[in-house]
């Protein structure tokens, strides 16, 4: 991999000798900071802490971190809890010290929140070691972002409510709770793109393969994930269904073939 200026050498070996890179991990796993710890140490990255959920991060906070790898659902004081602690300035870390989540949630609420907090990078798991010197390298030459108090305050760092058992967002009559004759138009996602005309919205536990996509998928910086006019197999539909909750949709585009 072409490292910075363009050496071909490993980034992160760069990154060692002019910033001597010391490393937090975080999480109640222990498998996982093992596997993290040696694909760092692989990478030439020679100090590494461990810390086993936020309350020990903050109670016991190694010195001089440079970059914080961290979990998120931890019964110890969960990721969000300690990224949010520490850009308010309310632990003997530094408030802008470069912050990766390493997790495998990839709730949209979740990763909004993250980045309202201002995290470095977000990689989901399982990654190699070639994904975690890129996000690694990309946080620690990234320009550090000037704090938003406010903005951080008011960033939640609990999941939203979720619906009562029986009750969604949309019932199945496509009518409201408690409204007997005013039919629920479901809205587009932002995660597609211009719906070509004659499509229908399907409820997503409707797909079955053979339909054909009547809108591009798109991920948050617009990058076309699924085209429209896919005809989809097994395959896709499982996809649509598996990335529904971090994308935000329950209704799929769909037009006749």
């Amino acid at each position: 991999m072409a490292g910075i200026a363009g050496i071909k050498q490993n980034p992160l070996d760069l990154l060692r000798k002019s910033l001597d890179l010391r490393v937090l991990l975080v999480n109640h796993r222990a498998f996982l900071r093992r596997v993290q710890a040696e694909m760092l140490a692989n990478s030439g990255i020679v100090y590494i802490e461990h810390r086993t959920g936020g309350i020990a991060a903050v109670e016991a906070p190694p010195p001089d971190i440079d970059l914080i790898m961290c979990g998120y659902d931890m019964p110890q004081g969960d990721g969000l809890w300690l990224l949010k602690k520490i850009r308010l300035a309310e632990t003997a870390y530094r408030p802008d010290v470069p912050f990766i989540f390493v997790t495998d949630a990839a709730e949209r609420w979740l990763i909004s929140s993250a980045k309202n907090l201002d995290a470095d990078g977000y990689i989901l798991l399982p990654a190699s070691r070639q994904k975690i010197d890129e996000v690694v390298q990309l946080a620690m030459r990234r320009a550090r972002p000037v704090a938003d108090i406010e903005q951080y305050e008011q960033t939640p760092i609990e999941p939203p409510p979720e619906p009562r058992r029986g009750q969604s967002p949309i019932a199945e009559s496509g009518m409201t709770e408690g409204s007997a004759d005013e039919p629920v138009t479901p809205a587009v996602a932002d995660c597609f793109g211009q719906v070509r005309a004659g499509a229908t919205l399907l409820p997503l536990h409707e797909l079955v393969p053979d339909m054909v996509l009547g809108a591009s998928l798109l991920s948050d910086k617009g990058a076309v994930l699924l085209p429209e006019g896919t005809l989809l197999d097994v395959n896709s539909v499982g996809r649509l269904r598996e990335v529904s909750d971090a994308f935000g949709f329950d209704h799929v585009p769909i037009m006749a073939r």
